[in-house]
């Protein structure tokens, strides 16, 4: 629908340069919050079990402050939007 390259294949028409437009804005703006979505993972919902820091993701083994193994606590998993 839109082109990025040389510009040799562009709209002619001022409908199709408004939905070329549109369709630009829109991208430029949909693609990087889907990316920031899928990067933000799931938080676990409990603390560390020796410095009490919270915030770990799901994948974490261990704990990002002190390195206390996570993968033996019985963490509860919650999705923070």
């Amino acid at each position: 629908m839109t082109t990025t390259g040389f510009g040799n294949v562009v709209p002619q028409t001022r409908l199709g340069q408004t939905v070329t437009s549109v369709g630009l804005i829109l991208a430029i703006t949909i693609i990087p919050w889907i990316v920031f979505r899928g990067r933000k993972g799931k938080i676990r919902g409990n603390s560390c079990p020796r410095c009490r820091s919270e915030g770990h993701k799901t994948e974490a083994n261990y704990c990002y402050e002190c390195g206390e193994d996570l993968s033996t606590e019985g963490f509860s998993i919650s999705i923070e939007d």
